[in-house]
């Protein structure tokens, strides 16, 4: 490993240890677009990335380790890197505007978030789920923004989501 290469691994682990995500020198993309998640698959997937890498920074920074270690971690972080980054910066965000993040906060993409109502509704018994009338002429959008109150905005990544205040 070169020199040159060795500063950029350098780098690279400085900004993931020192959370400066816009330091480590790739472009994040948040591939988590689907319409609802739970803060829990998210974090379950930070934890085994989060492990991967100590152990890879580790026998990179053993000075009696494997001469190939830094090449290794080079390799994951092509590999994993972006994503490890952009779900450390999606927490550091979710967790601005809720403390349940780890005990599993629901996140909900702009989009779907009449769906959501809806289903909120019928899971806490608001209305009867084999109904067909009133349904019909609820307004649903009307109620998923009195719903909105309890929750905030964010953006990540271009994409409006929402999360219960808390």
């Amino acid at each position: 490993m070169t020199d040159e290469q060795k500063e950029e691994l350098d780098a690279m682990i400085a900004a993931i240890r020192d959370e400066n995500y816009s330091d480590y020198g790739h472009s994040t993309v948040f591939d988590y677009h689907d319409d609802i998640f739970d803060s829990r698959d998210i974090e379950s997937k930070i934890e085994e990335l989060q492990s991967d890498f100590d152990a890879l920074v580790d026998e990179y920074e053993d000075p009696d380790g494997d001469e190939d270690a830094g090449e290794d971690l080079r390799n994951w972080l092509e590999e994993n890197g972006d994503e490890f980054v952009t779900l450390l910066a999606f927490r550091e965000e979710v967790e601005q505007y809720t403390r349940e993040w780890r005990y599993g906060a629901t996140i909900i993409a702009e989009i779907y978030f009449e769906d959501y109502a809806q289903q909120f509704a019928k899971d806490i018994g608001a209305i009867d789920r084999d109904a067909t009338w009133p349904m019909h002429h609820i307004d649903w959008s009307a109620a998923a923004d009195d719903l909105k109150q309890d929750y905030s905005e964010f953006v990540f990544d271009g994409r409006l989501y929402w999360v219960r205040s808390t």
